[in-house]
């Protein structure tokens, strides 16, 4: 499962957090913590999408539109016009996947943070500015340390490039098909009034890409690679007073190996990926006073949004199929 991890990567990235952490703590306090961590996890993963590593300016242009559909989920909170962006963006997705493997991981991150927005009450200035730092220090540490060329390499070889469409049989409805799914993943846990809603739709589209490829593997692999990080973070809080301290000491050290997890099994990928988001998020909201309820979210959304995954990759290989 792990024969090797990349100390190089590792430093580079658990350094980046750290200072990224850091500063907004030391500018804006505990709550702009969580998006300087988020874009720096984001940057470094656009920027490893492709075994080239991609170009810095296209990065850094991918990054500001995944900070602004912060704003436009803030701005349509969870009304019928979230619902139909959600589908345009899940139905370009379907579309396009394939053409770029930095853009089809810019859109799935996409979904996660507009989503995240609607459950935003205000949007102040530590967004922007803890995206800025987290995505800025990245992508400078990365440009420093591998001294890569500042051409137009990836805008070239990436999203201006490729035909984003071009006609398939049966594009149409199989779009609107993996659309629905992906409009239902949010519209259940809504209905259900569950508590973090964003985690079905993101499951949803981590595990089913547009081909319909190993959905049922991938399903297991991330539910499994969730329930290990939420048993560990578990035994972390049941620490109690220094409960805070021990999980931002772990986060440190899982941000040093989560590099080389992104790049192994889906295990390993969900259980680095999850730790991170979740051991920031009690660190950033519930700080000295840890709570249980955002692991538990994490467990039955991404059961809600691996299920319909599945459901619709079994319809959408049935459209396959049709002669």
């Amino acid at each position: 499962m792990l024969n090797y991890f990349d100390v190089k990567d590792g430093l580079i990235f658990m350094g980046s957090v750290a200072f990224t952490t850091l500063a907004g703590y030391w500018l804006f306090g505990v709550n702009s913590l969580m998006w300087t961590s988020f874009s720096s996890m984001f940057t470094y993963s656009l920027y490893d999408a492709r075994p080239d590593r991609s170009n810095h300016l296209y990065v850094f242009f991918l990054m500001m539109i995944i900070m602004i559909n912060n704003y436009i989920g803030y701005w349509l909170q969870l009304s019928w016009l979230f619902y139909v962006y959600l589908f345009a963006i899940s139905c370009f997705f379907d579309i396009t996947y394939g053409k770029d493997p930095v853009l089809d991981r810019a859109v799935r991150y996409i979904i996660m943070l507009s989503t995240i927005g609607t459950t935003l009450t205000s949007v102040s200035y530590e967004l922007p500015v803890g995206y800025l730092i987290g995505t800025l220090t990245v992508l400078g540490v990365l440009f420093v340390l591998h001294l890569k060329n500042y051409d137009f390499t990836a805008f070239r070889n990436g999203l201006f490039s490729k035909e984003l469409y071009t006609s398939k049989k049966h594009a149409v409805p199989r779009a609107f098909i993996y659309s629905t799914g992906m409009f239902l993943s949010l519209l259940i846990p809504e209905f259900l009034e569950l508590g973090r809603i964003y985690w079905a739709p993101l499951t949803f589209v981590m595990v089913l890409n547009p081909k319909a490829e190993h959905v049922f593997k991938n399903t297991i692999s991330r539910f499994a690679g969730s329930f290990l990080s939420v048993i560990l973070l578990m035994i972390m809080l049941a620490t109690g007073y220094n409960a805070s301290v021990v999980i931002l000491i772990s986060f440190f050290v899982i941000s040093f190996f989560l590099p080389t997890f992104l790049d192994k099994n889906p295990v390993l990928r969900s259980f680095g990926v999850t730790f991170f988001v979740l051991a920031m998020t009690e660190i950033s909201h519930y700080w000295n006073d840890p709570v249980y309820s955002p692991l538990f979210e994490r467990l039955y959304e991404t059961l809600i949004g691996g299920l319909l995954a599945i459901i619709t990759s079994i319809i959408l290989k049935q459209v396959r199929a049709i002669q």
